[in-house]
């Protein structure tokens, strides 16, 4: 290749070359045919069975000594065959192993999880999509000083990533920018900016106009004829904003706090809370939050944690309103404490939420089985696909709205 560069064109075509780890097996070991564990990338993209595996084994050139201890291997490793992980899986996992200095242990069921990753940023740009709906027009320019909070930090922290993932790229670091990238996609996208604005969609209720227009304007902030054409993202002077991001880190600390308490006590029902201010405290550490800020805070986005933490109700007291028994209690920091109690933990009624939830599960794994199931793309009529999406995303809606899990 250098070669043909100096000759037909005059030049090397590359001036640098990254040399990768070993691929081992997921033990370390030096992938060997004897061993059973070679680990071939289009079985990882397309998935095989166990029985496939071993066909493979079989039609080479193996003794019959070897070919057992092989095949006994596979079924050590691979008992269930290799799930279908699709190419992008397949490069994300690889790339993010490089932290290893010498060697890739490659284990499947990493890629697996980088594959079910893939699955949440398809849904995440499709609940974008819908939300934009085909006669949304962008604005010419996103200024974050109108915008809500909720997008202003989702903007604060992208610009952080987006500058983690050029300066590692830059500097051959490549599993930091993998790591920058799952890390901002799935805890921040997905799990705290998409659940905080779906109340703003919910019903198109007019008190939500604003903001569900600048999370519109948010979710789409730039949009290229074509990703294969467009700009590598660079970060945006004025999106920064500190302020904003640890305002969050009080959010996200509450929340935490109140879903372990409901972790705790129940997985499966709707609690109602109480946040604590504790009027004399104050937290000494590198960012100082006075009670004053605190309860600013804490008032101003109560919508925000009751929704994160699904909460079926949120009072706000302070430490001199007296709390009564059954509330499960969590300190966030010194100036603030989390009291939880569960609504209807003993009656009928909460049997019968329980029975329903339980139902709807089984309904969402008996249909998530069978679209996941091998050949159902190429088998199944797209509008029977369409429907099964549908009922499947009606299934989740509903048990969210039941039991408040995080799906």
């Amino acid at each position: 290749m250098v070669m043909q560069g100096l000759k037909l064109g005059g030049d090397v075509p590359f001036t640098k070359i990254y040399l990768h780890p070993m691929v081992r097996d997921a033990h370390g070991r030096k992938m060997s045919k004897s061993l059973g564990n070679v680990v071939d990338p289009i079985e990882v993209i397309n998935g095989i069975s166990l029985e496939g595996l071993h066909k493979r084994l079989e039609a080479g050139n193996l003794d019959p000594k070897e070919l057992a201890i092989a095949i006994e291997g596979q079924k050590k490793d691979f008992p269930n065959g290799i799930d279908e992980c699709g190419v992008d899986a397949l490069r994300f996992a690889l790339v993010s192993y490089t932290a290893q200095s010498d060697k890739i242990n490659l284990d499947i069921q990493r890629v697996v999880g980088y594959r079910q990753w893939c699955n949440k940023l398809w849904n995440a740009v499709r609940f974008a999509m819908s939300k934009l709906g085909d006669d949304y027009i962008p604005p010419a320019n996103l200024i974050p000083d109108v915008l809500p909070f909720s997008c202003k930090w989702i903007l604060s922290v992208l610009n952080k990533t987006i500058f983690k993932t050029v300066k590692s790229l830059e500097s051959f670091e490549f599993s930091q920018a993998t790591t920058a990238v799952y890390s901002w996609w799935q805890y921040q996208l997905c799990d705290v900016f998409i659940e905080v604005i779906k109340p703003y969609f919910t019903g198109n209720d007019p008190k939500f106009a604003s903001e569900r227009r600048f999370a519109q304007d948010t979710l789409e902030c730039e949009r290229a004829e074509s990703i294969m054409i467009c700009d590598y993202p660079s970060t945006v002077e004025g999106w920064n904003n500190e302020k904003v991001e640890n305002d969050m880190d009080i959010i996200e600390s509450t929340v935490k706090s109140l879903r372990s308490l409901a972790k705790e006590s129940c997985d499966s029902l709707r609690f109602s809370a109480l946040l604590c201010l504790n009027i004399s405290g104050t937290l000494t550490n590198e960012k100082i939050f006075s009670t004053p800020v605190v309860t600013e805070i804490i008032n101003s986005h109560q919508l925000d944690i009751a929704t994160l933490a699904n909460l079926s109700s949120l009072t706000v007291i302070t430490e001199k309103d007296a709390v009564s028994s059954g509330y499960a209690d969590a300190v966030v920091n010194e100036n603030l404490s989390v009291y939880l109690e569960f609504q209807g933990a003993n009656s009928a009624e909460a049997e019968g939420k329980i029975k329903k939830i339980d139902e709807l599960q089984k309904q969402i794994e008996r249909l998530e089985k069978m679209m996941n199931a091998k050949g159902y793309e190429e088998k199944v009529l797209p509008n029977i696909r369409e429907k099964n999406q549908e009922k499947l995303d009606s299934l989740k809606l509903l048990l969210k709205e039941m039991a408040g899990l995080t799906l």
